[in-house]
């Protein structure tokens, strides 16, 4: 089911100024022959209004010529920005507190000694408060991305407001001898009440 769009795009807002050029135009146009108004008189002022009518009808002209995938590729581009600007604003406490994963993001390194599988690497915060006792979900997979094993562990350390820390080696379990890769993604932790 497809949900109508809320809100412009950059392209939409685009194409209705012109659209709205156009049509002001061509009313002008009508009103100054209608009441032969002395500016009709003057033919530079008349070709510099026809020139910029057609360069305004041109950009309409070319923008319903582009080919969908160009569409396609705009729509997701205003998409992304717009999804970016609702994540910056939602940066705050309360966004945090119920999600405080989304904000977290994992770096990691594998070690594979004798069968166990370690984890290391650096946890990094892009939210404007603290979070700690980060709770990561860890998957093994195998040649063809089948989930082969999969563990929580948490890492009991604060991560610092638009920062990072490192973390591990931490074992994770005893390897799958299919696994050939290990994915791990935040599931939860705690927001700090303060920012820092």
């Amino acid at each position: 089911m497809e949900y109508p769009r809320t809100g412009y795009s950059s392209g939409g807002y685009m194409h209705g100024v012109v659209t709205t050029i156009v049509i002001l135009g061509i009313i002008a146009a009508f009103i100054g022959i209608f009441f032969k108004l002395r500016i009709f008189g003057n033919r530079r002022l008349i070709a510099l209004g026809v020139l910029i009518l057609l360069g305004t009808g041109g950009i309409k002209v070319a923008d319903s010529l582009r080919k969908p995938e160009q569409v396609r590729a705009d729509e997701k581009l205003d998409a992304t920005m717009a999804a970016t600007q609702d994540h910056r604003t939602a940066t705050n406490y309360d966004a945090v507190h119920r999600s405080p994963e989304k904000f977290i993001s994992v770096d990691l390194t594998l070690e594979n000694n004798g069968g166990v599988v370690a984890i290391k690497g650096k946890l990094s915060n892009s939210s404007q408060y603290a979070i700690s006792n980060v709770d990561l979900r860890c998957d093994q997979l195998g040649e063809t991305n089948k989930r082969l094993d999969r563990k929580r562990i948490t890492v009991t350390k604060l991560v610092p407001a638009n920062g990072s820390v490192a973390f591990g080696p931490l074992n994770l379990a005893i390897a799958d001898q299919q696994a050939v890769s290990v994915v791990c993604n935040a599931v939860d932790g705690d927001a700090a009440e303060h920012t820092g």
